[in-house]
């Protein structure tokens, strides 16, 4: 934004205006200086002892623009004939002295991005982004946009700098292939120790070496297990591999190890047979209602806290009805400081039949079990 001055430039209203308009008609403007974008000038309107400074921000034809009440004054009322001058007056001293005042600011940024930096700039401070060289004008309390760019085109080429000293000659021989794969490996070729050629290995091998004592790489057979395990996304995948390979153990928990749960468990019994006397320790389910036993084990170092199943072993006494029955399990874990009353996992069961009367029966195996609460080895 520039302030615009000219010599002995006056004229005179060709209408009147009241104190709120913002468009003046003047006899002839020619006096005045031509106004571009941003550009403004300081008139002054009289008629006898009243006086009124304006800012003109545009002239069209004998048609101003103005921006009423500058410099301290009040806006009034001007009849045709009352006088439009530019006159020296403390506005035209305060914008002069406004133009020649200014700051210089720069960050690597636009000015929102520079933040509190700007926070005592003022109109008609500059701002340089280093970043792009734009340089921005502060004017109405704002930035804007770009006034111009600070950065030229492309110089020319410089002149070839002068040839270097030639570096002393190396005293290695060692010769490579032509061309290679990115980030392979790099091997010997024969034995002269000069010569290096790229590595190759066949699929299912793993570099590495089984003969006794030092010596050169081996290519070392790889299992399909082994294979698997090196393709293993991450830790966890690698585990679920040695979970699923590793070998079952059992825990046989007798009906005797059992408690009958005081809410819906059955009752303790025991059976001897007929013929050879052997004395059998029972839990009695009813036939009707499903009834709950439980157990408590300590699982052995090597179990690696996955999933359990399960196989009942089970007999009836005689019926003559059904001989049809569902064995279900449920289990918790329960490590140091752990509460007493804590959730049991999701279960699983399984259906099994039987059919003659105090025979020993062994159900299906069950689906896999997940163990309620967290699992501390």
């Amino acid at each position: 934004m520039a302030m615009k001055t000219a010599d002995l430039a006056y004229t005179t209203l060709s209408s009147g205006c009241g104190p709120t308009d913002t468009t003046i008609a003047v006899g002839s403007a020619a006096s005045f200086p031509a106004l571009g974008v941003n550009d403004f000038t300081i008139l002054t309107l009289s008629s006898g002892t009243t006086r009124e400074v304006v800012k003109a921000t545009a002239i069209t034809g004998n048609a101003i623009t103005i921006a009423r009440a500058q410099g301290g004054t009040s806006a009034h009322a001007f009849t045709t004939g009352a006088r439009v001058e530019l006159r020296l007056c403390a506005a035209v001293v305060d914008s002069m002295a406004t133009e020649l005042r200014f700051s210089v600011w720069s960050f690597s940024g636009t000015p929102g991005q520079a933040g509190v930096l700007l926070s005592e700039a003022h109109d008609g401070d500059l701002f340089l982004n280093l970043s792009t060289s734009d340089l921005y004008k502060r004017s109405g309390g704002a930035w804007g946009t770009p006034i111009v760019n600070l950065k030229g085109a492309q110089g020319i080429q410089g002149v070839q700098g002068v040839q270097g000293i030639q570096g002393p000659t190396g005293s290695g021989d060692v010769n490579g292939p032509a061309s290679s794969t990115d980030s392979a490996f790099a091997l010997f070729s024969g034995t002269g120790g000069k010569t290096l050629k790229e590595a190759s290995i066949a699929t299912g091998k793993i570099l590495g070496r089984t003969t006794a004592g030092s010596g050169p790489v081996e290519a070392l057979a790889l299992t399909s297990a082994g294979a698997a395990m090196l393709a293993a996304a991450d830790a966890a995948a690698q585990l679920a591999l040695l979970a699923a390979s590793a070998p079952k153990y059992s825990l046989w928990v007798p009906a005797a190890a059992m408690a009958s749960r005081a809410t819906n468990g059955p009752s303790s019994g025991s059976v001897e047979t007929s013929t050879n006397k052997v004395m059998l320790k029972t839990l009695d389910f009813d036939t009707a209602t499903v009834e709950y036993a439980q157990f408590s084990v300590q699982m052995p170092k090597g179990w690696n806290a996955a999933t359990v199943t399960f196989q009942a072993v089970w007999s009836h006494a005689a019926t003559a009805t059904n001989f049809g029955v569902t064995w279900g399990l449920q289990a918790v874990a329960m490590s140091d400081d752990d509460a007493s009353d804590t959730a049991f996992g999701t279960g699983a069961t399984v259906d099994d039949a039987g059919g003659t009367t105090d025979d020993h029966y062994h159900s299906p195996i069950s689906s896999a079990i997940t163990i309620g609460n967290e699992i501390l080895l």
